[in-house]
């Protein structure tokens, strides 16, 4: 016991080091620890809410992670692309009164490149212009697999706008979520990349959408400091 202790006041430390150490954002990559501001967000993080297990699949012109408004979403991927279509996709086994929810924001052209959301085919959301964020809810009306469709279609004309549409917050009721405390990373364990991840935003190297806010608050405070990031390290190496 007192050797892992020792061993934890060498890793805060090295870590202290390290995520100040602008020479880390080169070899981040290489071990899975952390996603520089020029990396993707993966668009999984950027369309669940916290705590969120849902897996979506996109298209050719594919929804891409994005930071918009102060939030992680998606973004459409076809913009200026005529006669072309951007889709999310994700299929769930539904309960009767089970729910689907999730917000929109659209800039597109009026009347001609359209967002619509359907349900095994049939358009439950049709949208088309300068749209605020919005919240919209769908209940399933009996047991069955449902296959949920987000797409934005564009005409052969014009863009307008933005040209896209931006998806976030998709929650499903009976969704198990995959909270693991202490996963900053969001790759199914917690080691000491978690902790030295969960460091650098403490220490404003990061921003919020690097990092799974929800799993490295490890008190639950509502904010992510210092400490989270040693209780992490204690976690990643048994002593927790």
């Amino acid at each position: 016991m007192r050797k892992k202790r020792f061993l934890c006041a060498v890793l805060t430390a090295l870590l202290l080091f390290a995520a100040a150490s602008p020479a880390f954002d080169s070899v981040a990559s290489s071990i899975g620890a952390d996603r520089t501001e020029t990396e993707p967000i993966d668009l999984d993080l950027a369309l669940n809410a916290i705590g969120g297990s849902l897996h979506f699949e996109t298209s050719e012109h594919p929804f891409t992670g994005t930071v918009i408004d102060g939030r992680i979403a998606a973004v459409s991927g076809n913009a200026g692309v005529d006669s072309s279509f951007s889709s999310i996709t994700l299929t769930l086994d539904m309960r009767a009164g089970d729910t689907l929810s999730f917000d929109y924001k659209c800039s597109t052209e009026y009347g001609g490149d359209i967002f619509t959301f359907s349900v095994n085919g049939q358009t439950e959301l049709l949208r088309s212009g300068e749209w605020a964020w919005n919240s919209y809810t769908y209940t399933a009306g009996q047991n069955g697999s449902c296959t949920f469709v987000w797409k934005y279609q564009k005409d052969y004309g014009m863009s307008v706008g933005s040209d896209c549409v931006w998806l976030d917050e998709i929650v499903y009721s009976g969704d198990p979520g995959a909270w693991i405390p202490g996963d900053a990373n969001g790759n199914g364990d917690v080691s000491v990349s978690d902790a030295l991840l969960t460091m650098r935003f403490a220490m404003a190297i990061i921003g919020e959408h690097q990092l799974i806010f929800h799993n490295a608050d490890i008190d639950g405070n509502g904010s992510v400091n210092l400490l989270d990031a040693v209780f992490i390290l204690r976690i990643s190496i048994g002593l927790e």
